[in-house]
């Protein structure tokens, strides 16, 4: 992953329509990440943002 792409967190359990999202962003310079679940994906969001040193503001756009 290049360090200048921005990251996305799709959290959705239909994964046609998380492939077809995470698609249309990475086409826009995204780096999207899925996960099907809520907890998996908040768990997962935690994970990396601890390892990385990142507050989370990033990883989702707030």
């Amino acid at each position: 992953m290049a360090e200048n792409m921005r990251r996305i967190l799709i959290i959705e359990d239909d994964k046609n329509t998380a492939n077809l999202v995470a698609t249309y962003l990475q086409k826009e310079g995204y780096f999207a990440l899925v996960e099907n679940d809520g907890v998996n994906g908040l768990q997962g969001r935690q994970r990396r943002a601890t390892r990385s040193g990142y507050s989370g503001s990033d990883v989702t756009g707030d």
